[in-house]
């Protein structure tokens, strides 16, 4: 009997089906099932419920899904009869993968059979499905672009938020339909207020998780997520500063499970976002110093994370590949255990990494000897803070003469700003070109401001880690009387507040930079060759 026939000599098929946005109502996947069953009924095909495959995937690209893998199986061991699809776009997306599934079904023997827009044969029906997935491709992708663009031209011309989600404990004031401000949600801002004390208090995310027990979700479900707090303690809105665009889409990853496929973003650094400085936030949580806080607290808890170790690594999270800035990790090699980047055990995709395997005991006492050796060292510690603390005039400079040209651009924009307004009043500049020349100049504004703003945040940064050097002595003694009896703990927490950082390059030697922390955890960074 026939491999693709049931017991009862009925042929058996298989069924396709794909959405590729939330919200296709139109091509459900009950829409697509159904109608692919009628049509295999009524070829004669039996479809057991193990061959109804598809997915819903959010990119351009299926064809290394576990669904379709499943299906090509199917296709290459010849135990289906036909594919039978609702329609010929809900094939492979790619054109050159469309062309593959369907010289593979041609192979075996498979035909494909469409509901609507049934697949020609021969040479010119090649030719049209390779067009027809070009421009569905073409279509998705200026789509895809059209719609990124509609919510930057939102953060950036008009100075408002990309969409109508307010931030956990607020919601959004409103004038004549338009977000002005952000307020406290008086049902949930004492919870967010709550979160915010306990990660101030050092409090850990679990911890918080846990807290919450008997509170109800953001969306009213009864448990917490990890991710659900740390997305609240990454938001810059609690510190009263609104930004924009804070993540931007990402491809999605090649995992062999059910959320192959579907779509998801990465959180974009505050610099790389876009801040509203006129968006206003009544009664924010935290002041700007905490929110700053919290997040390095965030960053070093993720860096020292021993959820999945089995040794004490005493220089993990400090130790950098000078090849591609990947951090290195500790792992077990026989008797012995090793620091080594990723790449070279394979865990990344491309090139092996040729950055060398150090030996892990032998690496944390040369690097423990040498950070011990900078601190005991009283005049070596006090010339280098010197130097960093008289060296950075030019620099200052440079920052002030940049901040007078910035406001003289800015002075500039009011001066345009004036014009344009004044054209208007007398009827000199009609409403589209006065629209766009004003969005235009907002959009200079905005980043005007910006610009002036992290300029100013480097200069107090420089000006902090000058204020550093007057505490050197008091910082070095507590850090000194922590070197004779240390243990590898107590040698990691040196390092910690030290802010070390050893960069391992493909060849020559070591590179250690150390910090010495002022009382507000800013670092001044000496660097020291091996």
């Amino acid at each position: 009997m026939c491999k693709a026939c049931n017991s009862g000599g009925k042929p058996i098929g298989a069924i396709w089906w794909r959405v590729s946005t939330g919200d296709q109502l139109e091509a459900s996947p009950d829409i697509q099932i159904a109608g692919a069953l009628e049509l295999a009924n009524q070829d004669g095909c039996q479809i057991p419920q193990e061959n109804i495959l598809g997915t819903d995937w959010h990119s351009l690209s299926v064809w290394e899904s576990p669904p379709m893998e499943r299906l090509k199986e199917k296709v290459r061991n010849e135990s289906i009869h036909g594919v039978f699809m609702y329609d010929a776009d809900r094939g492979p997306d790619k054109p050159v993968h469309r062309l593959l599934f369907r010289a593979l079904c041609k192979e075996n023997g498979v035909p494909i059979r469409c509901v609507h827009g049934q697949v020609p044969d021969g040479e010119m029906g090649e030719v049209m499905e390779f067009m027809s997935a070009w421009v569905k491709e073409r279509q998705v992708l200026r789509a895809q672009q059209g719609a990124r663009d509609g919510l930057r031209a939102r953060a950036t011309l008009k100075g408002l938020p990309v969409n109508g989600n307010a931030p956990y404990g607020f919601r959004f004031c409103k004038e004549g339909g338009i977000p002005v401000a952000l307020e406290p949600d008086p049902d949930t801002y004492p919870v967010a207020c709550l979160i915010w004390r306990m990660a101030l208090a050092g409090f850990s995310t679990r911890a918080i998780q846990r807290a919450l027990s008997d509170v109800p979700t953001p969306r009213g479900g009864k448990q917490w997520s990890p991710r659900t707090i740390t997305g609240i303690l990454h938001n810059p809105a609690y510190g009263g500063r609104y930004y924009a665009l804070r993540q931007a889409v990402k491809e999605p990853e090649r995992r062999r499970k059910a959320s192959y496929g579907k779509s998801s973003t990465k959180r974009l650094n505050l610099d790389e976002a876009h801040y509203l400085p006129d968006f206003q936030i009544i009664d924010q949580v935290v002041t700007w110093e905490e929110f700053q806080q919290v997040q390095e607290q965030l960053t070093r808890n993720k860096e020292n994370s021993t959820r999945n170790a089995k040794r004490f690594y005493m220089l993990r999270g400090m130790l950098f590949c000078g090849a591609d800035g990947r951090r290195l990790s500790g792992h077990a090699l026989r008797q012995r255990y090793v620091y080594e980047c990723p790449r070279r055990r394979g865990r990344d995709p491309g090139e092996t990494c040729s950055c060398p395997r150090l030996p892990g005991t032998k690496l944390e006492d040369r690097i423990w000897d040498k950070v011990s050796a900078f601190l005991r060292d009283p005049q070596l510690f006090a010339a280098e803070m010197e130097r960093r603390k008289s060296g950075g005039g030019d620099e200052d400079s440079n920052i002030h003469e940049t901040l007078d040209d910035l406001a003289r651009k800015l002075r500039d924009v009011d001066r345009r700003e004036t014009e344009l307004v004044n054209l208007k009043l007398r009827g000199q500049v009609s409403e589209v070109p006065f629209e766009w020349s004003g969005a235009l100049l907002r959009a200079d504004r905005s980043y005007l401001l910006d610009e002036i703003q992290r300029q100013k945040a480097v200069l107090a940064t420089r000006k902090r880690q000058e204020d550093a050097a007057d505490t050197l002595t008091s910082l070095r003694g507590a850090l000194v009387q922590r070197l004779e009896t240390a243990t590898p703990e107590g040698r990691r927490w040196v390092l910690e507040q030290l802010d070390t950082r050893i960069t391992v390059p493909t060849t020559g030697d070591l590179e250690i930079s150390v910090g010495v922390p002022d009382p507000e955890w800013d670092c001044v960074n000496y660097t020291q060759g091996q």
